[in-house]
Parts: structure tokens; C-alpha cells; sequence
């Protein structure tokens, strides 16, 4: 959709979404984002058509999924990567293994978000069969139905109550090579995933905020400067992933968006104030990945200044 079609559209009246559940969501999404086919724009509008942060997330989570998968079957999909021991690639155990020509995986994530309603799941393992000293990662895709996986929900989070979380189980599941995406299961999926999550989750959350000051009737400069983090988010989104530059663009539009929503708080309140009581709740998904965020953000400077 051109960007200018695409602003006009997130500033006309909209139905916002008042979902039962994640999978009535996500029926939703689909639906009013059928026709566009541009990861980052069906995030803002996923945000622009939500009552909630929860669903903005999810809109944010499924269109960055869908961008470094290429997952276009229209199936709630899921990233498992974390394990009990963390995320490092030498923390993943789960295995890839291959006995009498038949390949099968095994192992235990803790945490995945929207797992207890994915039916798609992408699932991060070590490689068996390689011969790398280090850890080789591959990255296996398979329905959440596949005979031995089980998924075993998790409590409720304090923050973003509609997306639900599982603990996912593999016992011997049974594979075909088409299972196995291309590629080093790190380099071409963990590492850029957490950029691309983070650009498309913080963009939706934008357009959910953006529906706010609109409906709100806030201060039409701030509708203005919510249109701009949009607009800077859309052209980070086409930028490489792996670039110095891509995470201190990111850094700083972080930071920006940040004094935005400070300047937004008293006008959220007097418009909307039930739903600024989960908006005071819900933020806190913002900061959940602060370190992580600065931990790239002081590497991409060291990148640069060594050269």
C-alpha cells in the first residue's frame, strides 16, 4: 500500500478490535490485513485496530514472524527458542537427531509466547549430526499438532493478559528434511528476529496509541508525532538487521518514543481512563528486553568506532 494511502487509512474512523481471545484475533487480523502485504504496515495496523496493548503486541509479534519466515499460509504462528538454561545458542539442548535414516527432535521450551494457540511452531535446535565445534543451530518448522509435541500452559503474565504462554514438549517427533529451514538456525533467524520483533512490536504499539490520540482527541501534535514514529519505523523496517546502523536508528527512535508516550499520559487518562488503567499495566512490555536493547546498542557503537 503506498504510505500515503496507508496514513490516510490509520486516520480514518476504524472499528478497533474487541477480541474474546487470541485465535479470534488473529481471525480478525487476517482478515482486514489481507490485502496488504507489507510486514510492517499489517503491525501499525494491527495496533491502529486493537482496544488493547495485547493485541497490538500480537500484531507485532505475527507480522515479524511472517517477514523472517515468509510464513504467508495465514496460520497463528509461535517462535520457541527459549530453554532452562536461557537463549545463548549454547544453551539450547533440544536436539536434532538422526538414527536408521530417521530424523526426529526432542527437547523442552519454557517460554513461548502465544504457544498455548499457535499452530504454527518455528522451534530452535541444536544440530546433532554437525561436526561444528561450536554450537550449529537449525531452526525446524512443524504444525503444533505433530504427533509428539505437547503444549502445557503457563500462569498468566502481570502485562498483556490476551496473549497466552506455553511450555512446549518434543518427544521423538518425526521429521522430514522440508522440516528443516535453510540456513544457520542463529545467524539467519534468532539474532535478527529480536530486531525485527522489537521494530514491529514497538510499530504497533504506535498505531495503537495513534487510534487512542485520534478517538481521544488529543492534541493534534501529538497525533502528528505519532505519524512520524510510524513513518520512521516503516523505513527501519526496510533497513539490513545486522547492521550497526539499523540498531542505533532503532535506539533512537526508541528514545523518542518514549518521551512521546510520557507527553501522551495526562491526555490518555482524561480520554480513556479504563483503558489507560491497562495501558499503566501493559507498558511495561516496552522495557521487558532493556538490557538486550542496550547490550546492541553499545555494540553497534563498538562496531563502528573500531570499524
Amino acid at each position: 500500500m503506498h504510505i500515503e494511502s496507508f496514513i490516510e487509512q490509520l486516520l480514518s474512523p476504524t472499528s478497533r478490535q474487541e477480541s474474546a481471545d487470541l485465535k479470534h484475533w488473529h481471525a480478525e487480523f487476517k482478515n482486514y490485513t489481507l490485502d496488504v502485504s507489507d510486514s510492517i504496515q499489517r503491525a501499525i495496523l494491527g495496533g491502529r485496530h486493537s482496544l488493547c496493548v495485547g493485541f497490538a503486541f500480537a500484531s507485532g509479534y505475527q507480522s515479524a514472524i511472517e517477514q523472517l519466515f515468509g510464513l504467508r499460509s495465514g496460520e497463528l504462528a509461535s517462535f520457541c527458542v527459549s530453554e532452562a538454561k536461557g537463549n545463548h545458542p549454547k544453551a539450547i539442548e533440544s536436539a536434532l537427531t538422526k538414527s536408521d535414516e530417521q530424523l526426529t527432535l526432542s527437547g523442552h521450551k519454557t517460554f513461548v509466547s502465544g504457544g498455548c494457540d499457535a499452530q504454527r511452531l518455528f522451534i530452535a535446535c541444536k544440530d546433532a549430526r554437525s561436526t561444528h565445534e561450536k554450537p550449529y543451530l537449525k531452526v525446524i518448522s512443524l504444525s503444533s499438532e505433530n504427533s509428539g509435541i505437547k503444549i502445557n500452559p503457563m500462569p498468566e503474565l502481570p502485562f498483556v493478559p490476551q496473549v497466552t504462554h506455553g511450555q512446549v514438549k518434543m518427544e521423538s517427533v518425526a521429521l522430514n528434511d522440508s522440516d528443516i529451514l535453510p540456513g544457520d538456525g542463529y545467524i539467519n533467524y534468532i539474532k535478527p528476529f529480536r530486531t525485527c520483533e522489537d521494530i514491529h512490536v514497538s510499530a504497533a504499539v504506535c498505531g495503537y496509541l495513534l487510534a487512542e490520540a485520534v478517538e481521544g482527541k488529543w492534541p493534534s501534535i501529538l497525533v502528528e508525532q505519532y505519524l512520524s514514529l510510524i513513518l520512521a519505523f516503516t523505513a527501519i523496517a526496510e533497513m539490513d538487521l545486522a547492521r550497526s546502523t539499523t540498531h542505533l536508528s532503532l535506539a533512537g527512535l526508541r528514545t523518542q518514543m518514549e518521551q512521546i508516550i510520557d507527553q501522551s499520559d495526562q491526555y490518555f487518562q482524561n480520554s480513556s481512563p479504563f483503558r489507560y488503567q491497562d495501558w499503566q499495566r501493559d507498558r511495561a512490555l516496552l522495557n521487558i528486553a532493556q538490557k538486550a536493547h542496550q547490550k546492541r546498542t553499545d555494540k553497534a557503537w563498538s562496531t563502528l568506532i573500531t570499524g
